[in-house]
Protein backbone atom coordinates (compact mmCIF):
# COMPACT_ATOMS: atom_id res chain seq x y z
CA UNK A 1 0.00 0.00 0.00
CA UNK A 2 2.84 2.47 0.76
CA UNK A 3 3.33 2.20 -3.54
CA UNK A 4 0.21 4.55 -3.33
CA UNK A 5 0.83 6.27 -0.68
CA UNK A 6 4.14 7.53 -2.10
CA UNK A 7 1.95 8.69 -5.43
CA UNK A 8 -0.12 10.78 -2.80
CA UNK A 9 3.45 11.87 -1.53
CA UNK A 10 4.16 12.73 -5.07
CA UNK A 11 1.09 14.69 -5.84
CA UNK A 12 1.68 17.18 -2.79
CA UNK A 13 5.00 17.37 -4.07
CA UNK A 14 3.62 19.34 -7.80
CA UNK A 15 4.20 22.73 -8.61
CA UNK A 16 1.26 24.57 -7.91
CA UNK A 17 -0.50 21.44 -6.71
CA UNK A 18 -3.32 21.59 -4.62
CA UNK A 19 -2.17 20.64 -1.42
CA UNK A 20 -4.27 18.57 1.33
CA UNK A 21 -6.77 17.74 -1.84
CA UNK A 22 -6.08 14.07 -3.57
CA UNK A 23 -8.89 12.81 -5.51
CA UNK A 24 -8.66 8.93 -6.51
CA UNK A 25 -10.35 7.02 -9.07
CA UNK A 26 -10.41 3.28 -9.26
CA UNK A 27 -11.49 0.42 -11.49
CA UNK A 28 -12.39 -2.88 -9.72
CA UNK A 29 -9.19 -4.69 -8.11
CA UNK A 30 -7.94 -0.59 -8.17
CA UNK A 31 -11.26 0.72 -6.42
CA UNK A 32 -10.25 -1.54 -3.68
CA UNK A 33 -7.18 0.50 -3.94
CA UNK A 34 -9.12 3.80 -4.03
CA UNK A 35 -11.45 3.19 -0.92
CA UNK A 36 -8.45 1.73 0.94
CA UNK A 37 -6.05 4.73 0.27
CA UNK A 38 -8.64 6.91 1.59
CA UNK A 39 -8.51 5.44 5.13
CA UNK A 40 -4.67 5.59 4.90
CA UNK A 41 -4.34 9.10 3.66
CA UNK A 42 -6.15 12.49 5.15
CA UNK A 43 -4.79 13.99 2.21
CA UNK A 44 -7.42 11.93 0.23
CA UNK A 45 -10.88 14.05 0.00
CA UNK A 46 -12.53 12.25 -2.89
CA UNK A 47 -12.91 8.76 -4.44
CA UNK A 48 -14.72 7.41 -7.16
CA UNK A 49 -14.48 3.34 -6.79
CA UNK A 50 -15.72 1.70 -10.26
CA UNK A 51 -16.94 -1.65 -10.37
CA UNK A 52 -15.46 -2.27 -6.37
CA UNK A 53 -15.78 -5.67 -4.88
CA UNK A 54 -16.68 -5.38 -0.85
CA UNK A 55 -13.79 -7.72 0.44
CA UNK A 56 -10.39 -7.78 -0.46
CA UNK A 57 -10.07 -10.78 -3.02
CA UNK A 58 -6.88 -12.54 -3.46
CA UNK A 59 -4.06 -11.15 -2.36
CA UNK A 60 -2.55 -10.23 1.18
CA UNK A 61 -2.07 -6.52 1.53
CA UNK A 62 1.10 -5.19 2.90
CA UNK A 63 1.58 -2.23 4.73
CA UNK A 64 5.41 -1.02 5.72
CA UNK A 65 5.92 -4.84 5.66
CA UNK A 66 3.58 -6.00 8.10
CA UNK A 67 0.06 -7.47 7.32
CA UNK A 68 -2.47 -4.58 6.45
CA UNK A 69 -5.33 -6.86 5.23
CA UNK A 70 -6.02 -10.52 4.45
CA UNK A 71 -6.65 -11.60 1.02
CA UNK A 72 -10.03 -13.39 0.18
CA UNK A 73 -9.31 -16.50 -1.97
CA UNK A 74 -11.41 -17.08 -5.29
CA UNK A 75 -11.90 -20.41 -6.34
CA UNK A 76 -14.92 -22.64 -7.28
CA UNK A 77 -15.41 -24.05 -3.87
CA UNK A 78 -15.62 -20.74 -2.06
CA UNK A 79 -17.94 -19.28 -4.60
CA UNK A 80 -21.21 -20.38 -5.80
CA UNK A 81 -19.72 -19.91 -9.48
CA UNK A 82 -22.45 -20.76 -12.46
CA UNK A 83 -20.97 -21.89 -15.56
CA UNK A 84 -23.29 -21.59 -18.58
CA UNK A 85 -23.59 -24.37 -21.72
CA UNK A 86 -20.94 -22.45 -23.83
CA UNK A 87 -18.30 -23.00 -21.13
CA UNK A 88 -18.33 -19.29 -19.69
CA UNK A 89 -18.69 -18.65 -16.27
CA UNK A 90 -21.58 -15.88 -16.32
CA UNK A 91 -21.94 -15.25 -12.56
CA UNK A 92 -20.43 -15.57 -9.01
CA UNK A 93 -20.78 -14.97 -5.45
CA UNK A 94 -22.38 -16.46 -2.44
CA UNK A 95 -24.67 -14.65 0.11
CA UNK A 96 -22.09 -14.59 3.26
CA UNK A 97 -20.05 -12.93 0.50
CA UNK A 98 -22.15 -9.62 0.37
CA UNK A 99 -22.06 -8.90 4.44
CA UNK A 100 -21.38 -5.35 5.73
CA UNK A 101 -19.24 -6.80 8.86
CA UNK A 102 -17.55 -9.56 6.92
CA UNK A 103 -13.91 -10.14 8.18
CA UNK A 104 -12.13 -9.21 5.34
CA UNK A 105 -14.35 -6.40 4.29
CA UNK A 106 -13.05 -2.88 3.15
CA UNK A 107 -12.74 -0.91 6.10
CA UNK A 108 -14.37 2.14 4.20
CA UNK A 109 -15.16 3.63 7.91
CA UNK A 110 -11.52 4.72 8.08
CA UNK A 111 -11.92 7.54 5.37
CA UNK A 112 -11.69 10.94 6.72
CA UNK A 113 -14.85 12.53 7.86
CA UNK A 114 -14.70 15.11 4.58
CA UNK A 115 -13.77 12.28 2.00
CA UNK A 116 -16.86 12.10 -0.38
CA UNK A 117 -16.85 8.37 -1.68
CA UNK A 118 -18.86 7.66 -5.05
CA UNK A 119 -19.14 3.87 -5.54
CA UNK A 120 -20.29 3.01 -9.05
CA UNK A 121 -21.44 -0.38 -10.40
CA UNK A 122 -23.66 -1.73 -13.03
CA UNK A 123 -26.63 -4.13 -12.07
CA UNK A 124 -25.86 -6.36 -15.10
CA UNK A 125 -22.59 -6.97 -13.40
CA UNK A 126 -21.46 -10.62 -13.10
CA UNK A 127 -19.22 -10.49 -10.57
CA UNK A 128 -21.72 -8.85 -8.68
CA UNK A 129 -19.79 -5.73 -7.95
CA UNK A 130 -23.59 -4.16 -7.26
CA UNK A 131 -24.24 -5.97 -4.50
CA UNK A 132 -20.43 -5.44 -3.56
CA UNK A 133 -21.16 -1.25 -3.64
CA UNK A 134 -24.48 -1.81 -1.54
CA UNK A 135 -22.86 -3.89 0.81
CA UNK A 136 -20.27 -1.15 1.80
CA UNK A 137 -22.70 1.38 1.72
CA UNK A 138 -24.46 -0.05 4.26
CA UNK A 139 -21.15 -0.68 6.37
CA UNK A 140 -20.89 2.72 6.07
CA UNK A 141 -24.29 3.87 6.94
CA UNK A 142 -24.28 1.14 9.87
CA UNK A 143 -20.95 2.47 11.60
CA UNK A 144 -21.98 6.39 10.85
CA UNK A 145 -19.62 6.73 8.28
CA UNK A 146 -21.26 10.13 6.24
CA UNK A 147 -20.33 11.28 2.47
CA UNK A 148 -20.88 7.57 0.71
CA UNK A 149 -22.90 7.46 -2.09
CA UNK A 150 -23.52 4.74 -4.18
CA UNK A 151 -24.71 4.95 -8.00
CA UNK A 152 -26.06 1.71 -9.46
CA UNK A 153 -26.53 2.18 -13.35
CA UNK A 154 -29.31 0.06 -15.16
CA UNK A 155 -27.96 -2.53 -18.21
CA UNK A 156 -24.35 -2.18 -16.97
CA UNK A 157 -21.79 -4.53 -16.66
CA UNK A 158 -18.64 -4.64 -14.90
CA UNK A 159 -16.37 -2.74 -17.23
CA UNK A 160 -17.37 0.63 -17.27
CA UNK A 161 -14.60 2.52 -19.12
CA UNK A 162 -15.29 5.80 -20.99
CA UNK A 163 -17.93 4.77 -23.68
CA UNK A 164 -16.23 3.61 -26.89
CA UNK A 165 -13.36 3.77 -25.42
CA UNK A 166 -10.43 1.42 -27.55
CA UNK A 167 -10.29 -1.43 -24.67
CA UNK A 168 -14.82 -0.94 -23.76
CA UNK A 169 -14.96 -2.05 -28.01
CA UNK A 170 -13.12 -5.10 -28.04
CA UNK A 171 -14.37 -6.34 -24.90
CA UNK A 172 -17.69 -6.12 -26.30
CA UNK A 173 -16.47 -7.27 -29.77
CA UNK A 174 -15.50 -10.80 -27.82
CA UNK A 175 -18.92 -11.99 -27.76
CA UNK A 176 -21.59 -12.26 -30.51
CA UNK A 177 -24.40 -11.93 -27.57
CA UNK A 178 -23.16 -8.49 -26.60
CA UNK A 179 -21.77 -9.24 -23.43
CA UNK A 180 -18.86 -8.22 -22.46
CA UNK A 181 -16.18 -10.80 -21.74
CA UNK A 182 -12.74 -11.14 -21.15
CA UNK A 183 -10.38 -13.87 -19.12
CA UNK A 184 -10.62 -14.67 -15.94
CA UNK A 185 -7.19 -15.97 -14.23
CA UNK A 186 -7.89 -16.49 -10.70
CA UNK A 187 -10.08 -19.42 -12.01
CA UNK A 188 -8.26 -20.02 -15.72
CA UNK A 189 -11.90 -19.90 -17.29
CA UNK A 190 -13.36 -17.59 -19.48
CA UNK A 191 -15.79 -14.97 -17.67
CA UNK A 192 -18.54 -12.85 -18.72
CA UNK A 193 -18.54 -9.07 -16.83
CA UNK A 194 -22.23 -8.64 -18.25
CA UNK A 195 -23.47 -5.64 -19.95
CA UNK A 196 -25.34 -4.93 -22.89
CA UNK A 197 -23.16 -2.78 -25.19
CA UNK A 198 -25.72 0.54 -25.53
CA UNK A 199 -26.24 0.26 -21.98
CA UNK A 200 -22.79 0.15 -20.81
CA UNK A 201 -21.86 2.76 -23.37
CA UNK A 202 -24.74 4.60 -21.60
CA UNK A 203 -23.85 3.90 -18.03
CA UNK A 204 -20.16 4.97 -18.59
CA UNK A 205 -21.27 8.66 -19.64
CA UNK A 206 -22.88 9.22 -16.73
CA UNK A 207 -20.61 7.80 -14.45
CA UNK A 208 -18.04 9.78 -15.59
CA UNK A 209 -20.32 12.89 -15.53
CA UNK A 210 -20.86 12.39 -12.13
CA UNK A 211 -17.26 11.08 -11.42
CA UNK A 212 -16.13 14.68 -12.99
CA UNK A 213 -18.63 16.71 -10.54
CA UNK A 214 -17.52 14.82 -7.65
CA UNK A 215 -14.04 15.46 -8.20
CA UNK A 216 -14.42 19.06 -8.41
CA UNK A 217 -16.54 19.50 -5.81
CA UNK A 218 -14.10 18.37 -3.45
CA UNK A 219 -10.51 19.35 -5.46
CA UNK A 220 -11.81 22.76 -6.63
CA UNK A 221 -15.17 24.42 -5.29
CA UNK A 222 -14.39 23.08 -1.39
CA UNK A 223 -11.04 24.57 -2.00
CA UNK A 224 -12.07 27.97 -3.36
CA UNK A 225 -10.24 27.76 -6.64
CA UNK A 226 -11.28 28.93 -9.75
CA UNK A 227 -13.47 26.79 -11.67
CA UNK A 228 -11.23 26.55 -14.49
CA UNK A 229 -8.40 25.19 -12.18
CA UNK A 230 -7.15 21.95 -13.91
CA UNK A 231 -5.29 20.48 -11.08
Amino acid sequence: MEYFLEAVDYLQSVPNGNRGRVGVVGSSKGAEFAILLAGLSSDVKAVVAISPYNLNIDANLLLRGKSYLKGFRITKESMNVKIGSDGIIHTWGKENFFHWDHPLILPIEKKAADCLVLLVAGDQDGSHAHRSAITLSERARRLDCGNVYTLILPGTGHIIDPPYHAFQKSIMALNPLRKTATSDTLLNMPYHFGGEAWWTARGATDMWKRAREVLHLKLVQEAGLPHDTAN
